[in-house]
Order: C-alpha cells, then structure tokens, then sequence
C-alpha cells in the first residue's frame, strides 16, 4: 500500500486548515452580505468537498520525498535453532522436570566448574 510520506502528510494538513478556512470565511461573508443562513451553509459544505478531494487521496505530489526503512535483519541460525529446542523442551507432555537452561548457560556452568 503506498501512502504518503512525513512531508506529503503536513503538507495535506496545511491544505487542509488553509482551504476550509477560506471557504468558512467566503461562506460567512456571502451569507451576511446576501442575508440567507442556506448561502453560507452550501458554500461550507461545497467547501468541505472540495478540500476532501484535494486532501483525502494519496496524489503523487504528497509522495515527493519516500521514507527509506532499514533493512531486515534475519537472525542467525543458531538463534533459530537455540529458540526451537527451548520450545521443543517446554512443549513436552511429560511430567518430569523440564531444564529452562539455554545451551549457553549451560556451557557457562561446566567451564566455570572446570576453573
């Protein structure tokens, strides 16, 4: 799904405010000086349509500076295997006594005995 970038989002704000301001104070202005309450609601509503369509899709010029993410980093395979052994271990239906002792800390236990 392309969306629109950091800047193409203020941007569309800015648009936002900006138009329906405009068209608030035009309807105002045309309703009192022509006196009718429908004038000033139609020329707010047909305001409000139009900034809608301006704002609302994703127009190429809100797109002029794309977002570049970071690359995916995979883990290593021996993560991958260390994480599917644990879950191997914890899956067990067995009543006894499961280790919760990552390999690593395994290997840290015997050589710290060895010393």
């Amino acid at each position: 799904i392309k969306m629109a970038d950091f800047k193409g989002q203020a941007l569309a704000e800015h648009l936002y405010q900006i138009l329906l301001l405009l068209f608030a104070v035009g309807g105002f202005g045309a309703g009192y000086i022509l006196q009718s309450f429908r004038i000033t609601v139609y020329i707010i509503a047909a305001g409000t349509l139009l900034t809608s369509i301006i704002v609302l899709p994703d127009w190429p010029f809100f797109n002029t500076t794309p977002i570049k993410f970071i690359p995916e980093v995979r883990a290593s395979s021996t993560d991958n295997n260390t994480n599917n052994n644990s879950n191997n271990n914890n899956s067990n239906s067995n009543n006894k006594a499961v280790s919760t002792t990552t390999p690593q800390q395994q290997h840290r236990k015997k050589n710290n005995k060895k010393k």
